[in-house]
């Protein structure tokens, strides 16, 4: 048996690890800051991954030559250098354990060419209706044709359900299927909850069950009362065991607010300018993320984005969007007709403007990939019960509070009250 093909490779691979070991060390340090690791370090692991069989080529060739390990590695290394790789991964930079935490964190990167975009999908519970059932259907029916045509665009919707919708979607092998392929196709389940402040409970509260039926009879409603907030996730947990995001509608009242939703898109506050400024959801300034907004409720800290209701006017949204060079555009709808529409117009604006979807994130990667700064206000201000006639500031942004803010002033379109002359 001839033993020098096998020495010779044997010799290839030790001089080739030393060589690819200089090279790493030789790599420049990150510029940017992170916490758990090192986004530029995996770029680093990926580029060697590549030189490893470039390198390995390479020293079989010199040292079959007659070249000496020492010579072939200086020649066969001086061809690799080291890389710059301060830029992020193109697409999804979400780096998830099994488990739902970040295995790879940065809390400084910023978008190169325009705004990351979420957008979310409210599904209304229809407690109490007559004709619950059919009004599910027909909205189940919308949101799959929803995420059919945001996966041709491949844009990453977050899916808010309701208690009822998990109901729903479970009693069907079918169904339960296709929202599991959803999510596994990257689609976010989250949660959605209408507390007793809304103008169409779902019928679970965090207050006890005489107080929640006293607020709805004041409000000159009668609906049942079902459960509390425990039985409200647990009912959401048949879809997802793990969820932990969503939009609850706490607004004016975070006693709606679950312990397990550490992710929600409804604080009430604006993501834009000072920190703790009232919005609510006509103001397209609630479709602007500059920061995450942070508060501890109830002993947990919890991560509040913003989004805006574009049903309403999708034009403004484009503008918004438009206006942004960083930062996270938020956008909300509903899986009701008519609304539809406003996805698929806002969908197709997105899509000319990142033909790839590599700026498309779920509510949850947002955060996790620590896309946006935190701003974390006191746990006094988030607890405040507030009503929309409460004197409060009201952030720059919001149509008729008098203010002439710069995107107003570029496009007098969308708010010529606060800019007329």
């Amino acid at each position: 048996m001839n033993k020098k093909p096998v020495i010779l490779t044997a010799v290839v691979v030790l001089v080739s690890a030393a060589v690819l070991l200089a090279l790493f060390i030789m790599q420049p340090k990150p510029s940017v800051t992170t916490v758990g690791g090192n986004i530029q370090a995996q770029h680093v692991r990926q580029n060697l991954g590549t030189d490893a069989q470039q390198l390995n080529e390479c020293m079989r060739t010199c040292m079959q030559s007659g070249g000496k390990p020492p010579q072939c590695a200086s020649q066969c290394g001086a061809q690799l250098t080291p890389k710059n790789t301060t830029q992020p991964p193109q697409g999804n930079t979400s780096l998830l354990q099994g488990n739902g935490t970040p295995s790879i964190t940065n809390t400084s990167f910023e978008a190169s060419e325009g705004p990351y975009y979420f957008i979310a999908i409210h599904n209304e519970p229809y407690h109490n209706d007559r004709d619950s059932d059919q009004k599910l259907a027909a909205a189940y029916s919308i949101l799959s044709e929803m995420v059919e045509q945001a996966d041709e665009y491949n844009i990453k919707l977050t899916l808010m359900l309701t208690a009822q919708w998990a109901d729903y979607i479970i009693s069907s092998p079918e169904r339960t299927a296709e929202v599991r392929s959803w999510e596994a196709n990257g689609h976010e389940i989250s949660g959605h909850h209408h507390g007793v402040y809304h103008g169409s409970w779902d019928g679970y509260s965090g207050y006890p069950e005489a107080e929640a039926l006293a607020i709805r009879q004041q409000k000159g409603k009668h609906e049942s009362y079902i459960g509390t907030l425990s039985d409200y996730i647990n009912e959401l947990q048949q879809i997802d065991s793990n969820v932990n995001s969503g939009c609850m509608n706490d607004e004016s009242d975070k006693t709606e607010l679950p312990d397990e939703i550490i992710y929600d898109t409804c604080s009430g506050f604006a993501n834009s300018g000072e920190p703790g400024t009232r919005a609510g959801d006509g103001d397209y300034v609630k479709g602007k993320n500059d920061f995450v907004l942070t508060a501890v409720y109830n002993g947990i800290k919890r991560h509040w984005l913003t989004h805006y209701a574009f049903y309403q006017d999708v034009e403004v949204a484009k503008t918004t969007f438009e206006s942004m060079s960083s930062g996270v555009f938020g956008g909300v709808t509903h899986s009701v007709a008519g609304q539809d529409e406003a996805l698929y117009d806002l969908m197709a604006f997105l899509h000319e403007n990142d033909p790839t979807g590599e700026y498309s994130r779920t509510l949850s990667e947002v955060i996790e990939e620590h896309l946006l700064p935190e701003e974390q206000i006191s746990e006094e201000l988030i607890s405040q019960k507030y009503t929309s006639g409460s004197s409060k500031p009201t952030a720059s942004g919001s149509c008729g509070n008098g203010i002439c803010d710069a995107l107003e002033e570029a496009h007098s379109e969308i708010c010529p009250y606060d800019c007329g002359s």
